[in-house]
């Protein structure tokens, strides 16, 4: 089992200015600690031993922060790329 790094990227569509708030990956029993977004971006580091072996999913969701609060509001998906 190795570690995994996963970015993860949030927008708030063309014109938008860049999101705030921070962003949860989730699966099965591992949830990882909330990781501020950086230009509408997230890079969590998935702990080895972390994922069930074989095929696992992600869930990602996105909480605003105050200065977000008001426009944007949470979200969760999975996306593979």
């Amino acid at each position: 089992m190795q570690p995994l790094t996963v970015t993860v990227a949030v927008s708030g569509g063309a014109g938008s200015p860049a999101v705030t708030g921070s962003v949860t990956l989730t699966s099965g029993s591992y949830t990882s600690a909330a990781t501020a977004l950086s230009s509408g971006n997230a890079t969590i580091n998935v702990p080895a031993g972390s994922l069930a072996l074989g095929s696992d999913t992600l869930t990602a969701s996105y909480a605003p922060d105050s200065n977000d609060a008001s426009i944007y509001n949470t979200a969760s998906g999975t996306s593979l790329r």
